[in-house]
């Protein structure tokens, strides 16, 4: 399988990139250059004839480039999230690609609070609050378009996001004997449920590329976690003993560490994308206990 992956030296691109070039046959884009172990093509996805070429033998796209939110004029929102994003899309249906892939954002709806439920699902009520999240969600509209009147196969990941934990290194790789269990403990509580995981993003992608039977589909991925409704006030005010309920020993753990979990207001159901897609986490809590005990 030939993959596409544009936006690849940004924060997910840097990772992610290298770890599907040991498994497929990639071709990286991005606006700036970037060195991998595959080809990179460096290109501008707001004109038309650079991404009818980054697209020309490709079987799969995983669209990653993005404009994110930052201090950005309104034009430059609509020119990279969706001018770029619809013309990815075309030349991909043109060009008889499989399978897109496009890296939306759980912004989409909102910031996790206003959505008026917990879990926050992909039937949420869309009300983005900057133009990110509202860009991101005309992508998905593009997106919808091609794969209805197309028939371009798609599937929409809202991400929670991935900041890859610093105890991590790049291809997954992680000696709990020796890393620093809080530090880990810390990204796997986010209150925004990124992953941070390289293996967790790249198995992922994986499933993403090669499902089958995908016409168009919406999903919410990011780190899993088995808080339910009933959590909700307790999460936002004193989460600890919550998670102690769900992970035995978390509180010895966060105590031994020095730390204590932030509040947890909101969360995401990431229980489609772990039905369809076989989403998953190499490591839980649970294995942060039970190495902290070994200790």
């Amino acid at each position: 399988m030939r993959i596409l992956i544009t936006g690849a030296a940004g924060e997910f691109g840097r990772d992610l990139t290298p770890w599907l070039a040991q498994r497929f046959d990639v071709r990286a884009t991005d606006l700036v250059p970037a060195h991998y172990p595959c080809e990179f093509v460096q290109a501008d996805l707001r004109e038309p004839e650079q991404v009818r070429d980054l697209v020309e033998g490709i079987d799969a796209v995983i669209h990653l480039a993005v404009l994110l939110p930052k201090a950005f004029a309104t034009g430059d929102f609509v020119d990279v999230n969706v001018k770029a994003s619809t013309l990815l899309w075309e030349a991909a249906a043109n060009a008889g690609v499989s399978r897109m892939v496009y890296i939306s954002t759980v912004w989409a709806t909102g910031h996790g609070q206003e959505e008026g439920y917990l879990p926050v699902d992909e039937n949420a009520p869309c009300t983005p609050l900057e133009m990110y999240g509202l860009t991101k969600l005309q992508g998905e509209l593009s997106a919808e378009y091609f794969a209805r009147m197309n028939g371009l196969s798609t599937l929409v990941l809202r991400m929670c996001g991935y900041v890859r934990c610093p105890e991590f290194a790049p291809d997954g790789s992680v000696d709990l004997a020796q890393a620093d269990l809080g530090t880990i403990a810390v990204s796997m509580l986010s209150p925004g449920g990124k992953l941070y995981n390289p293996n967790d993003l790249g198995d992922l992608m994986v499933s993403a590329v090669t499902t089958p039977g995908i016409a168009f589909e919406r999903v919410i991925a990011g780190n899993i976690v088995p808080w339910q409704p009933a959590d909700a006030a307790a999460l936002a005010t004193d989460p600890s003993p919550v998670i102690d309920r769900y992970y035995p020993g978390a509180a010895d753990l966060f105590a031994d560490h020095g730390f204590a979990p932030l509040p947890i207001p909101f969360w995401y159901s990431t229980e489609a994308a772990q039905r369809l897609l076989g989403l998953h986490n190499e490591y839980t809590l649970n294995d942060l206990i039970a190495a902290h005990r070994s200790r």
